[in-house]
C-alpha cells in the first residue's frame, strides 16, 4: 500500500487515543470510524472567504426560497418534507443557518431540514438535492459523537455490513463527553460527485485548527422517506479521506 493510500485511521488514532479512550480498548476499525471528522486540532474554517472568525451559536432558522414542485414524503419515518429543486447546487444554498452541536457548526434549512431534531437525532430531509447535502453534513457527525448514537444508526444509517460492524466497535467507546472546540474538523466544502433521486454521493471537505483541509467523498441513500447514510464496510462513512491544498472546486460550505 503506498503512503498516499494510508486509512485515514492510521493518522488518527492517537488523537482519538488520548482524548476520548483508555489505552488499549480501541481496535483500529474504530480509530478509522472518526474519518473526516477527527484531527489531532479540529475547526476553524472560513466562512464564505472571509477571515476565522470566533465561535459562536447560531441558533435561528431561516428558511431558502420556495421550493420546486414540491412533493410530500410520506413514510413510516413521520417525515412529510416537501421536496424542492432537484437541480444540484453548485454554490451555497440561500437561507441555510449554522448551530453547534458538540462543538461542530452543523447546517440548518427550514424547508429543506432536518425537520425533526430530537436529542442526538436530527432527521426528515427533503427529496431534493439540498436535503441530500444536508443530510451528509449532519448525519456523518452525529452517528459517531452523539451521546444517542445507538438512535441515530437505527434511525439514519441504512442497515448492512457497515452498520454491523460499526455497531459492536462503537460500543466499546465509552460516551466521556466534554468535547472541547478544536477537537473535530469544521464543515467547509462540498462537492456533488453524482446525484439521482435514490441516491447521492457528496465529497465533503473539512478543515482543522491548523489550517488544514481533507476531504472525502459521503453516501447517502433515499429509503423509508428519508436520506440514510450508507456505511463504508469498515463502519466508516467515507472510503477514504485525503488531504487537499485547498478548497479549489468546492462550493464553500462552513457555518464558523
Amino acid at each position: 500500500m503506498r503512503p498516499h493510500e494510508t486509512r485515514p485511521y492510521e493518522t488518527r488514532k492517537a488523537s482519538w487515543d488520548r482524548k476520548t479512550a483508555p489505552a488499549g480498548i480501541l481496535l483500529a476499525v474504530v480509530i478509522g470510524l472518526l474519518i473526516w471528522l477527527l484531527a489531532e486540532r479540529g475547526g476553524g474554517t472560513n466562512h464564505d472567504g472571509a477571515p476565522p472568525t470566533q465561535r459562536s451559536p447560531l441558533t435561528s432558522l431561516v428558511s431558502h426560497p420556495a421550493p420546486v414542485k414540491p412533493k410530500a414524503a410520506s413514510s413510516s419515518s413521520g417525515c412529510h418534507v416537501p421536496s424542492g429543486s432537484q437541480v444540484v447546487p453548485q454554490y451555497a444554498p440561500q437561507g441555510i443557518t449554522w448551530q453547534l452541536y458538540q462543538t461542530v457548526a452543523l447546517p440548518y434549512s427550514g424547508t429543506a431540514g432536518p425537520m425533526v431534531v430530537n436529542l442526538g437525532t436530527a432527521r426528515c430531509y427533503a427529496h431534493d438535492p439540498l436535503g441530500a447535502l444536508l443530510a451528509v453534513s449532519q448525519i456523518p457527525y452525529r452517528y459517531l459523537i452523539s451521546p444517542d448514537w445507538r438512535q441515530v444508526v437505527q434511525l439514519q444509517v441504512v442497515p448492512g455490513k457497515g452498520e454491523q460492524v460499526y455497531v459492536p466497535e462503537r460500543s466499546k467507546v465509552p460516551d466521556v463527553g466534554g468535547n472541547q472546540p478544536g477537537d473535530y474538523n469544521q464543515l467547509a466544502g462540498f462537492k456533488f460527485v453524482t446525484y439521482s433521486p435514490a441516491m447521492a454521493v457528496i465529497e465533503i471537505a473539512s478543515k482543522d485548527d491548523d489550517g488544514g483541509f481533507q476531504a472525502g467523498p459521503v453516501t447517502v441513500v433515499w429509503s423509508d422517506g428519508d436520506w440514510k447514510l450508507q456505511l463504508q464496510p469498515d463502519g466508516s462513512s467515507s472510503p477514504q479521506e485525503l488531504p487537499i491544498t485547498s478548497l479549489v472546486g468546492f462550493a464553500t460550505w462552513s457555518g464558523v
